[in-house]
């Protein structure tokens, strides 16, 4: 705080979870952070939702500091990567915005275009799978018939989860946030196959 110059933070993340560390520690640190006046509100992030889930139940019945976001790598396509070591990343797919719709905290996207995988990139592998090229040729053939980008078309299908979701974009490009923007106008009914 001292080095940002300021008396608190909006929102003070926990980042990649050690499922060796108690909850309750974890619960009463959070709850400490914002009494004291330091963060305004808590998330978590790179957490699985189970323990997650395991958190909320337990600063609501100690009537402590509720995290109120979840920040974790989710986009159409689906990464290779391991998520069972202790602090790895995590991902979230669409089968988790159910359960998250229920949590009542807004989840914080990164990574939501997949590293431009929808754009025909790369990502250095950690896309490719079957399920996930399936995606982009429908993401391509929609792409078409609509005359809108491939980009946008993944995004649209992501903020139109059963959830609330904010993608975090980076870009230095004005036409690739204007892709990004134009996700938001879409119709959800446009894009609610796309991970089928």
């Amino acid at each position: 705080l001292d080095r940002l110059q300021l008396d608190s933070v909006d929102l003070y993340y926990l980042h990649r979870d050690d499922p060796r560390t108690p909850l309750d520690e974890i619960a009463d640190l959070l709850h400490e952070i914002v009494t004291e006046g330091k963060a305004k509100t808590v998330g978590v992030s790179n957490w699985s939702i189970d323990r997650l889930r395991g958190l909320l139940l337990l600063t609501e019945s100690r009537g402590l500091t509720r995290p109120a976001a979840l920040q974790n790598s989710w986009s159409l396509a689906v990464p290779n990567w391991s998520q069972d070591g202790i602090g790895d990343t995590r991902c979230l797919t669409a089968g988790n915005a159910a359960a998250l719709a229920g949590l009542g905290v807004v989840t914080f996207a990164y990574s939501p275009t997949a590293s431009g995988w929808f754009a025909g990139r790369s990502a250095w592998g950690s896309y490719d799978r079957p399920d996930n090229f399936a995606r982009r040729d429908r993401v391509a053939a929609r792409s078409k018939e609509t005359g809108l980008s491939p980009t946008t078309l993944a995004l649209a299908w992501l903020v139109n989860r059963p959830c609330p979701v904010v993608p975090i974009l980076g870009t230095g490009d004005p036409a690739h946030l204007s892709e990004a923007l134009a996700a938001l106008a879409v119709d959800p009914d446009l894009v609610a196959d796309l991970d089928i």
